[in-house]
């Protein structure tokens, strides 16, 4: 096609428009104009390589020139415009908003190389979007009116730079005003568009070692907004600017970059996508032929830490992952495994987790002690220069699909850790609870927020595990308090959550029946102080806050009954609901006072981030040594509903053993003298490891085999027969999905599609070397998970039962219901319980809300 090459670059981009074919002959960007009109877009999306084929004077000066350029082909697309759709083009709701976006720009700018011969420039970033603004309307064109008596003449100013700008004087001649002009905001020719900032950092994959990651903030305008959001990875194309704040006389002449964004588009390739060329596909695929591959992976990894075979196994496996599958009825099957290392100091645990931190595709590392709730999972941050809010992504965030290692685990605050229960699980209402709202109307929560979510669908957030719907201005009213006076506020969100597999049924004084997930907060009294416990917690007599006449009574209400029920027949659901109220984080219903599921929504920022990552953690034992003769929960300074979202826990001792030491130390002496020892050399290169295991991720989705079913039903099955017969509890349900994820992994090593018996095999030597470390009866020699999350094993619970029938028969017997700790402990040892173990049964029955103490040396059931 020739082009006039005295045409304007307006008429060369018309022409561009109209004519430019496919090699099929089609006239791409003459549909794409057709297809705006029809949908009511806004955008023409222009490859550039196109436009290089066609007009090579015209990409050129695109990126010499862009500002000018891009102007001229947003003039030229209304020209079009107008000549496909007249009516749409010279709308007053589109008038100024059409722009060009120009993506496959050819070169991408390495953040950190960014530099000052780059403004004015456009060019293309990638990385990730760590931080949004809410979205905000930006005057484009504004319309002003001389305020002065009995001139009222009328101006139209173009905004520039996105600073707002008044006219200099009156136009009018006989007007002296410099100073008093009324924006006209309804005016039709004042022009509005959508705006909206982001920052872009570099991807913590592409760091390089030491450095503090690069970012560059982004402005989106228009159509853009909303397009990318925090933990999203990106292109962002456009104009590097310099950010100028008002005059500069007496200040540093240095000024911020920031980009003016053309294009951006998310990158939704998986996490964990490498590039491998054909000869690194060759060679991963012949390793994989290897019948000793699975011995050669884990050898690899961490080669120059002696021992600890199971533990690095352990490591390779949830390097590789399980398979994340949607059931038919729309259930997601999380495949990404979390492991937990408690080890003496001096162990290389931190070691460990370095070395697999830069083993992963893409793996990022933070330390507990320095992380709180916001840097794991996602911070409300004011700008400094607009004092707007916005939100920032955390690690767990930035590891979206990958690995995100946290050492140092028991150091973090303990409402910061808990941060990590909405990136691993859930909390909330069985369908069925009733809530009571201020109008009167009593509705069933399920049915609630299925309609809500039915009527919104275009506003809903998909989160992990979950839907949530902000409903701030849909004039929900409930009643919540702050424990000091009550008051009606209204519902800022409601939300659905994957259903457990069992619920916690709780019946109170007042006959109000609460049915809730297991770890679902409760609020309780303890000597008068309001605290939450765990649903699977509340106990029989315990007092709960109450709402009587408008009036907080605090001893109002006792629970009276509570059961745990299975997820099946009458009670099966998909779904469970919450309704989310801020800032209290409660409402009232039925009398009670009842707790909401928090999610990340602060300054009236409401997001819920992606955050599918394995998380593989390290923490020290709570006394700097892990004592044998103390249960693991008194072992590990973290709560069993931490505990429990691991699918694998280790216990590293340093135990002192003249073998084992001996070789340690010949080990670490030739590894200083840089003398390769054959069992230090890796079999695989990091580099090729890291590739190989990216591979996997992308080709291999292996299936379960009915021999593999057979043996993982077989495995649970035996197990929860030794449970039966010795009230043991081995294995819960949640292990039987840990070791399916566990069973995939192993395939994957090995990039088969078939998960075979062996593969279950070595997944069930992985657990049960986690369970029988940390979950073993010192008594009995049996695993019980209870002792691993509650430190009370069968035995301890018979002695507990002892410890509790003493109170009451004590209570009932004595003039008063008050009972002297030391006649407690008198009758315990006639039944050989000895002091020790009453006085951590009283701690942990004190703590449960159980009992109180009205003085010291006595106690009182609740």
């Amino acid at each position: 096609m020739h082009i006039d090459m005295q045409s304007s670059p307006s008429e060369r981009f018309r022409e561009f428009f109209q004519a430019y074919q496919d090699e099929n002959g089609r006239y791409v960007y003459v549909e794409q104009v057709q297809k705006m009109s029809l949908e009511g877009l806004l955008s023409l999306f222009v490859n550039y390589d196109d436009l290089l084929r066609f007009d090579p004077v015209s990409a050129k000066r695109l990126r010499e020139e862009p500002e000018d350029t891009i102007r001229a082909a947003d003039d030229a697309l209304v020209e079009v415009l107008v000549i496909e759709d007249p009516i749409y083009a010279s709308s007053d709701e589109t008038a100024g908003l059409f722009h060009v976006r120009f993506s496959n720009l050819p070169d991408i700018v390495d953040l950190r190389r960014l530099r000052s011969v780059h403004l004015g420039n456009l060019l293309s970033v990638e990385g990730i979007i760590i931080r949004q603004t809410v979205v905000k309307p930006l005057l484009i064109q504004g319309i002003f009116q001389c305020t002065r008596k009995g001139c009222e003449e009328v101006h139209f100013v173009p905004q520039e730079g996105g600073y707002y700008t008044e006219p200099s004087k009156c136009n009018n001649p006989q007007c002296t005003n410099t100073s008093s002009f009324k924006l006209l905001t309804k005016d039709k020719n004042t022009i509005y568009t959508d705006f909206q900032s982001v920052t872009v950092q570099e991807k913590p994959e592409s760091l390089p070692p030491g450095q503090i990651p690069r970012s560059v903030p982004a402005r989106l305008i228009g159509d853009l907004v909303d397009t990318v959001r925090a933990g999203d990875r990106a292109i962002v194309s456009g104009i590097l600017r310099m950010k100028i704040k008002g005059k500069q006389k007496g200040k540093l002449a240095t000024f911020d970059p920031w980009l003016d964004v053309n294009f951006v588009s998310s990158r939704e390739k998986e996490f964990e996508e490498i590039d491998i060329d054909p000869d690194t596909e060759q060679e991963i695929l012949a390793l994989s032929t290897d019948i000793n591959i699975h011995r050669r992976i884990v050898r690899s990894v961490a080669p120059s830490i002696y021992g600890m075979e199971t533990l690095k196994e352990a490591l390779a496996t949830v390097l590789f992952g399980g398979v994340s599958r949607v059931a038919p009825d729309g259930m997601k099957q999380r495949g990404d495994s979390n492991l937990l290392m408690i080890g003496d100091p001096g162990v290389a645990k931190s070691q460990l987790l370095q070395y697999v931190h830069r083993l992963a595709p893409r793996g990022l590392l933070t330390s507990g002690k320095a992380s709180s709730a916001a840097g794991l999972t996602a911070a409300v941050i004011r700008d400094a220069e607009t004092g707007e809010f916005g939100l920032e992504a955390g690690a767990l965030v930035l590891a979206d699909r990958g690995i995100c290692c946290i050492d140092e685990f028991d150091k973090m605050n303990p409402t910061d850790r808990s941060s990590i229960h909405e990136a691993m699980e859930q909390q909330s209402y069985h369908p069925s609870f009733e809530i009571s709202f201020l109008d009167g109307q009593k509705l069933q929560i399920g049915s609630f927020v299925d309609n809500l979510f039915k009527e919104n669908e275009e506003s809903k957030i998909i989160g992990k595990d979950c839907e949530i719907l902000p409903v701030e201005n849909h004039g929900f009213n409930v009643l919540t308090t702050d424990f000091k006076t009550i008051y009606d506020t209204n519902v800022n969100r409601v939300s659905r959550h994957i259903a457990p597999e069992e619920f916690i049924r709780i019946i109170y004084s007042n006959d109000v029946e609460l049915l809730v997930t297991p770890e679902h907060p409760i609020y309780v009294l303890n000597n008068d102080e309001v605290i939450t416990i765990d649903a699977e917690n509340a106990k029989k007599g315990m007092l709960v806050p109450s709402v009587s006449n408008e009036k907080i009574e605090l001893d109002r209400v006792k629970i009276i009954k509570t059961k745990k029920l299975h997820n099946k027949g009458e009670l099966a659901t998909k779904w469970v609901y919450d309704v989310t109220i801020e800032p209290t984080e409660n409402f009232i219903s039925h009398g009670l006072v009842l707790h909401n599921t928090v999610s990340i929504a602060k300054a009236g920022i409401v997001a819920q981030l992606n955050a599918r990552t394995a998380i593989i953690a390290a923490a020290n034992p709570r006394f700097g040594r892990y004592e044998d003769s103390r249960p693991p929960v008194e072992n590990i300074n973290l709560p069993p509903t931490i505990l429990s979202r691991f699918d694998l826990i280790y216990i590293i001792r340093d135990v002192p053993d003249v073998e084992t030491d001996k070789r340690m130390a010949r080990h670490i002496l030739e590894l200083r003298r840089g003398h390769v020892i054959e069992d230090t050399e890796p079999t695989i290169t990091m580099d090729l490891l890291r590739k190989y295991i990216s591979y996997a991720k992308q080709h291999i989705q292996p299936a379960l085999t009915d021999d593999a079913m057979e043996r993982i039903e077989q495995f649970y099955l035996n197990l929860r027969k030794e449970s039966d017969e010795s009230s043991a509890i081995a294995i819960t349900p949640r292990y039987l999905e840990a070791i399916i994820r566990l069973s995939e992994s192993q395939a994957r090593m090995a990039l088969k599609e078939d998960v075979t018996i062996d593969h279950v095999e070595a997944a069930i030597n992985l657990l049960r070397a986690s369970l029988e470390q940390a979950g073993k009866d010192p008594v009995t020699g049996r695993v019980d998970i209870d002792y691993l999350l509650s430190g009370t094993t069968k035995t301890s619970r018979s002695k507990m039962q002892i410890i509790i029938d003493i109170m009451k028969e004590e209570s009932r017997v004595g003039s008063s219901d008050v009972v002297s700790i030391r006649r407690i402990k008198e009758l315990a040892k006639e039944q050989n319980i000895d002091d020790e173990f009453v006085d951590r049964v009283i701690n942990q029955l004190r703590s449960n809300g159980e009992i109180y103490s009205p003085s010291d040396g006595f106690v009182k059931l609740a």
